[in-house]
């Protein structure tokens, strides 16, 4: 699965709740964070949607970049 996909599902629920966190966690508990089948409604690209889903996937990609080197640390080769 690709890893944008899930953030843009994540995306979708947040703004379905209208980026009320509460309500967004109550809805991901019940949904669950991986896309199942197909959507209701469309995703809307506002300014804030394109700032979350850019943040989200700049975090993504710093956290695997260190997993990375945190693992080629640790190995003992």
């Amino acid at each position: 699965m690709n890893p944008l996909s899930i953030i843009k599902y994540q995306l979708y629920l947040l703004q379905l709740e209208n980026y009320e966190l509460g309500r967004y966690f109550k809805l991901l508990w019940q949904k669950g964070s991986w896309p199942k089948g197909e959507q209701r409604k469309e995703l809307v690209w506002t300014k804030k949607a394109v700032g979350i889903l850019t943040i989200a996937t700049v975090l993504h990609l710093l956290l695997g970049i260190a997993l990375f080197f945190w693992a080629a640390k640790a190995s003992p080769y």
